[in-house]
């Protein structure tokens, strides 16, 4: 493997690969590009089947997508190992924080597995019946102890949090009985949606910054300053460069660990087709102003 640093401000500009990693823990690291699977927008496995034989190797799921029994299903079809050849990837629903033990043996049992390579808290907040406690602080406390209860007993390689802004974060990391930080905090990030301040205060800590909604679910690839970007980049093979594969790139040369969605096998491998181009640092500087604070999904701040 190849592996990346975490950077600031500074752009990648090191060469990155298919195979490209990043480090999380002692002997975790996770590819920089992988497949989101979802509920949203219908099923995905033959889009997953088409990504794995293009060369993912990354899959991230969810309790919540509903898409964690299809995965096995999909790494045989593609001719994968299930437990060597791929990086999995799931995460604990906040209806279930009062058993975060119970859920990931859930889970793991959805999955066909005897254990994960990254388990993430999925919302910093909680949702649905969750009776709201006294102290959201000491939740996220709380449920932080059970999830490294389940990486001391190896069962969760790594762990992390999604969704989590800064006070979020320093609930946990200000918790003397708070042994092991998160090592990677997934959220919302594509050159719209593009929180710096967020991104420097986790790579301070070495929290590594992993990006879903890339393509800002399609909401911005008609963009004319991103199409007409496009068109000055081209692939080895001499095809256009897609508005799509610029902005998973602009995510990649950040050193964020990016996960494109789409039920379209087609894009699926499309998605994975980048890294024969490079973004220029003048683009990326120009890329990195177009934030206008879009949002495409759920929004944290309205988190305590």
């Amino acid at each position: 493997y190849s592996f990346c640093t975490l950077l600031g401000n500074q752009y990648n500009t090191m060469s990155l690969a298919q195979d490209t990693r990043l480090g999380l823990c002692k002997g975790v690291s996770i590819p920089i590009l992988g497949f989101g699977t979802s509920h949203i927008g219908g099923d995905c496995e033959e889009a997953l089947v088409a990504a794995l034989k293009g060369g993912c190797r990354h899959i991230d799921t969810a309790k919540r997508y509903g898409s964690e029994g299809m995965i096995k299903e999909a790494v045989l079809k593609a001719g994968l190992d299930y437990e060597n050849d791929v990086f999995v990837t799931t995460k604990l629903w906040p209806g279930d924080a009062h058993d975060v033990g119970g859920a990931f043996k859930t889970s793991l049992k959805t999955l066909d597995r005897d254990h994960v390579d990254l388990y993430l808290v999925h919302w910093p907040g909680v949702m649905g019946d969750t009776p709201v406690p006294r102290s959201l602080t000491e939740y996220r406390r709380n449920v932080w102890r059970q999830m490294e209860r389940l990486h001391d007993s190896d069962r969760a390689d790594a762990i992390g949090v999604s969704n989590f802004l800064e006070t979020h974060l320093m609930d946990i990391l200000d918790d003397p009985e708070c042994a092991t930080n998160p090592m990677i905090n997934q959220i919302e990030i594509n050159p719209w949606q593009y929180p710096k301040p967020l991104v420097n205060f986790c790579r301070e800590r070495g929290i590594a910054i992993e990006g879903y909604a890339p393509l800002a679910k399609g909401q911005v690839l008609t963009n004319t300053r991103l199409l007409s970007m496009a068109t000055e980049y081209t692939h080895a093979d001499g095809t256009q460069a897609t508005p799509a594969q610029l902005l998973i790139r602009w995510s990649l040369q950040h050193s964020i660990v990016t996960i494109p969605k789409t039920t379209n096998p087609l894009r699926a491998v499309e998605n994975q087709k980048v890294f024969d181009f490079e973004i220029s640092q003048e683009h990326m500087s120009e890329m990195d102003k177009w934030h206008t604070d879009l949002r495409v999904t759920w929004d944290p701040r309205g988190v305590e």
